[in-house]
Parts: C-alpha cells; sequence; structure tokens
C-alpha cells in the first residue's frame, strides 16, 4: 500500500503545509473469514515526510517506493483523500495502482452537505446523512449525487453542496467500495493520518510553537526515520562515513 497525506505547522515563515508519505503491507483474512468482514491492519509501515511542493515531494515520495520495492508489488494500492495532486502524481508513477479514495474523508463530505442543509445537529441532517451514507457503501455513487445536485449553488464556489459534487465526481471510480471491500483491501487511510498525528503533530504542533522551515523539515526527517524503524541504520551509516572520511584526510 501507498498513502499521502499533509497537515501544518506554524513556522516564522507563517503556516506551511507538511506532506507525509507511507508505505506498508497488510495481514491477510483468515480462511474462514469473508475478505468484505475483514479489517486489515497495516504493517511494515515506513515513513518519508518533508515541507516541499507538491512536485518536488512526489519525486521524492517515489523514490522511496522504488526503494520499498513498490513497482515490483504484485498488487498495489493507494489510498489517500481526494486531492487531485496526489492521484495525479500515483497515474503519472504507478498507472496500474488500485485507487482507493478514503471511505472517511467521503463520508466528511456527506455530512458537511447534510448540515449545510439542515443545520448540524438536527435530526433531518443525520437521517439524510445516514441514506446516502448507506448508498455509497453500496457503491451507489450516483444515488449520492443526485440526492446532493439539486442543492448545489453553481454561483458559490464553496457551496459544500457544489463542491461536493465535484469531489464525487471526480472521484467516483475509487468510491467502489463493495468490490474493494470483497478484495480484502483496506479503504481507510487511518495508517497515514496516525503518521501524521505521531511523526508531525505530536511533536511539531504543541502550544505555542513556531518553528523554522528548516528547522521543522529536519525533525519531520528524522522522526519518519525513526517512526520506520530506520534510525539505528542511519546513524551507523553516518559513523562508517565518518571513519572513511578520516582514514582518506
Amino acid at each position: 500500500y501507498g498513502s499521502v497525506d499533509e497537515t501544518s505547522v506554524r513556522t516564522e515563515e507563517g503556516w506551511r503545509k507538511p506532506k507525509l508519505g507511507s508505505w506498508y503491507t497488510t495481514d491477510e483474512p483468515p480462511l474462514d473469514e469473508p475478505p468484505e468482514e475483514w479489517e486489515p491492519r497495516a504493517k511494515e509501515i515506513s515513513y518519508y515526510g518533508d515541507i516541499l511542493e507538491a512536485e518536488e515531494f512526489s519525486r521524492l515520495m517515489y523514490l522511496t517506493g522504488l526503494r520499498r520495492g513498490a513497482d515490483q508489488a504484485k498488487e498495489l494500492i493507494f489510498v489517500a483523500d481526494g486531492a487531485s495532486w496526489i492521484w495525479k502524481w500515483v497515474k503519472e508513477h504507478f498507472p496500474r495502482a488500485i485507487q482507493i479514495v478514503d471511505w472517511y474523508h467521503a463520508a466528511e463530505r456527506i455530512w458537511g452537505v447534510a448540515h449545510a442543509i439542515y443545520g448540524e445537529g438536527s435530526d433531518l441532517a443525520s437521517l439524510w446523512a445516514e441514506k446516502r451514507l448507506t448508498a455509497l457503501w453500496k457503491g451507489s455513487v450516483a444515488e449520492v449525487l443526485d440526492a446532493i445536485e439539486p442543492h448545489a449553488d453553481h454561483r458559490d464556489k464553496d457551496d459544500p453542496a457544489r463542491k461536493a459534487v465535484v469531489y464525487f465526481r471526480n472521484n467516483r471510480l475509487r468510491m467502489r467500495y463493495p468490490e474493494f471491500r470483497k478484495a480484502g483491501y483496506q479503504i481507510g487511510s487511518g495508517t497515514i493520518e496516525s503518521g501524521c498525528k505521531r511523526i508531525i503533530g505530536a511533536r511539531l504542533k504543541q502550544a505555542g510553537m513556531t518553528w523554522t522551515t528548516e528547522g521543522a523539515r529536519q525533525v519531520i526527517k528524522a522522526r519518519a526515520m525513526f517512526f520506520s524503524e530506520e534510525w539505528d541504520d542511519f546513524c551507523e551509516q553516518r559513523r562508517l562515513s565518518r571513519r572513511t572520511y578520516r582514514r582518506a584526510a
């Protein structure tokens, strides 16, 4: 599996958006349990993080994928939110990969429209959203779109319903959830979201913190290496390179 997400960190230059990528595998469902009822758990997780523009980060993330053998994988699945730059990168570098929009991001879009129509906390909002979520779970993106479209104000680019219509239209092929569940695939991006919290949020987003951009970059890269269980190898390589340099001198 591959997954990418971004968060935010306050720096002296203003708010920046660090990006984090992960590669991982999942365990297999038991033979006596239907794949669609199995919740795959991530394992062998490695991370790469940095504060870079999408194009440069994508290039470096691609190289980490080659190191993990993603290009040689029998089956490669990407799970991410609906950010267009992520899917553009996947299509360019891993055209055979199966693309899945994170279920929870899709569900959040439905709830956002329900709250915009009926008000947050409304019983009508809950009833409307649950019906659409059931349709989406069954793979009927068309039914979800039919329910949202009448509420969309296409003159207002910030209208939640309008944005949801675009989102579901652009990602409908990545929302074949019954098919994905039947294959035993992970349909949630919890692995990368948890990584963002542990690697970036827990260290760089504490109360009152303001970082230099370069300082934040170095901390993110170091913590990504640590949580990928690559820190000891990195330190050993540094020791070896220093010995080689001293001998040469």
